[in-house]
C-alpha cells in the first residue's frame, strides 16, 4: 500500500471532544475527497471499507477519514451511522480513561496499541465521520497473505486466495502476538469487550507495530451498551445467541486464540475448510492441530536462525523443544475458555518468548514492541 502525502491539513487539527459538541459533517467529509466519484473509482482508492464504513486516505496528510459509504441510504445508511457513533464514543472513552491521548501529537500520550482518533463527525440525521491515523503497512490478515483485500477486488466475490507471506521472521510473529495481547487487555481494563477481534483489525503503523482497530462494534460495559456486531466464524466461540450476556472476556480471548493461530502459522484456523464445517468442529471442541508435521523446506527466510541452544522455534513456527506450535498451549486454553483474562495471556506469552528465543531477538522484540523482557543490550538488527 502507497503512502500517503506526508504535510497534515490543518483542518484535520479538531481536538478530540470528550463532550457532546461535534464538528459539521460538511467540515469532515471536505478534506479534498471527491466523495460524488463513481462507486468504483471510490472503492479502488480505498484504504479498506467494511460493515462500519469506507476507510479513505485525506489528500496530502498523514490522516484518514472513516465515514459511512456514500451509496448506502435507508436502513444501511443508518446501520453505518450507528455503528461508526459506536466507534466515536468508544475512542472518546478510551480518551477519557487515559488509554488514547490528546489529538496533539506531540503530547505522547496514546497508548501504542491504537490508533489516534483526530476529530469527529456527527450531523445528528445521516452522515457520520472519524478522521484517524493512517497506518501504511496494510492490516496483519493482509500482510500475512502478502496483499491488501482491495488488491482481491478483481475476483468475482472480492475473495482472498489462500496463501501466505513466507518471509516474516518468526520474531516479528512474536512481537505481534504480544502486542495483540497487550491491546486486548487494556481494552479489557478499561470496560471495553472488542466483539470483533481478529488480524483483519489489526493493522500495522510505519514501523510495523501493531494497533488494534474497528472499535465500531465494541461493547461497553460500564455505560451497559452491547457490542454492535459478532465475531466471525473463525474466531466465534460458539455460544447460546439467546442470552442478554452473550459477549465476554471470554469470547474476546477465544478470538484471541484464534488470532494468534493465524499470526504464528499465516493461516485462519480451519482456513481451508467451509464456515459450516468450522462451525461444527468448534461446537465439538474440535480445533487445528497444534503439533503439525515440520514442513521440508523453509517457510520462514531465517528460520536457521532461530534455533538456539534453548530450543528455540523452528522451521513453520514449530518450537524444536516441544514439536508443537509456537504458543500452541496459550492458543488451546484460550479455545477451551481456560484463560481468565487476556492479561494473564499476555504473561504466558512473555514466558515462552523469553524461554524460546534467542537474546538477539528478544532485543528486537523488547525494542520494537516496548514491552518489557528483562533482556540487556540493544539488538544486533532493528530492521523489521
Amino acid at each position: 500500500m502507497a503512502e500517503v502525502a506526508r504535510a497534515p491539513d490543518a483542518a484535520t487539527n479538531t481536538a478530540i471532544s470528550t463532550d457532546k459538541a461535534v464538528t459539521t459533517a460538511k467540515a469532515a467529509l471536505s478534506y479534498g475527497i471527491d466523495w460524488n466519484v463513481g462507486r468504483h473509482e471510490l472503492v479502488s482508492g480505498m484504504l479498506g471499507l467494511g460493515a462500519s464504513g469506507i476507510v479513505m486516505p485525506i489528500p496530502g496528510s498523514t490522516r484518514c477519514v472513516k465515514a459511512v459509504m456514500p451509496w448506502h441510504t435507508g436502513f444501511l445508511r443508518d446501520l453505518q451511522c450507528r455503528h461508526l457513533r459506536r466507534e466515536i464514543e468508544v475512542y472518546r472513552h478510551l480518551h477519557t480513561v487515559g488509554v488514547v491521548g490528546a489529538a496533539d501529537p506531540s503530547t505522547n500520550t496514546r497508548h501504542p496499541r491504537f490508533c489516534q482518533m483526530f476529530a469527529a463527525s456527527d450531523d445528528g440525521r445521516d452522515n457520520v465521520s472519524l478522521t484517524l491515523e493512517y497506518l501504511p503497512n496494510w492490516t496483519v490478515d493482509e500482510y500475512l497473505r502478502g496483499y491488501s483485500h482491495h488488491q482481491s477486488l478483481g475476483s468475482k466475490k472480492g475473495t482472498f486466495t489462500r496463501r501466505r507471506h513466507d518471509t516474516i521472521p518468526m520474531r516479528q510473529r512474536a512481537r505481534w502476538a504480544l502486542e495483540a495481547a497487550d491491546g486486548l487487555a487494556q481494552l479489557h481494563a478499561h470496560g471495553v469487550i472488542h466483539a470483533d477481534l481478529k488480524p483483519l483489525n489489526m493493522a500495522l503503523d510505519a514501523g510495523l507495530g501493531l494497533r488494534i482497530i474497528d472499535l465500531a462494534g465494541c461493547a461497553l460495559l460500564a455505560q451497559n451498551k452491547p457490542p454492535l456486531c459478532l465475531e466471525s466464524t473463525r474466531f466465534f466461540l460458539p455460544r447460546s445467541m439467546k442470552a442478554a450476556d452473550n459477549y465476554s472476556v471470554t469470547t474476546d480471548l477465544f478470538a484471541l486464540g484464534s488470532s494468534l493461530y493465524q499470526i504464528v502459522t499465516g493461516y485462519q484456523p480451519y482456513d481451508d475448510l467451509s464456515d459450516d464445517e468450522v462451525e461444527a468442529r468448534y461446537s465439538r471442541h474440535e480445533f487445528p492441530d497444534l503439533a503439525p508435521p515440520a514442513p521440508t523446506v523453509a517457510l520462514f527466510e531465517d528460520d536457521t536462525t532461530r534455533v538456539d541452544d534453548v530450543g528455540g522455534v523452528g522451521i513453520g513456527g514449530v518450537r524444536a523443544s516441544t514439536g508443537r506450535l509456537l504458543f500452541a498451549d496459550i492458543m488451546q486454553a484460550c479455545w477451551l475458555c481456560e484463560v481468565p483474562s487476556a492479561a494473564a495471556v499476555l504473561e504466558a506469552l512473555l514466558r515462552e518468548v523469553r524461554s524460546e528465543f534467542s537474546d538477539d531477538d528478544l532485543r528486537f522484540i523488547q525494542e520494537a514492541s516496548g514491552i518489557p523482557l528483562d533482556v540487556e543490550g540493544q539488538s544486533e538488527t532493528v530492521t523489521h
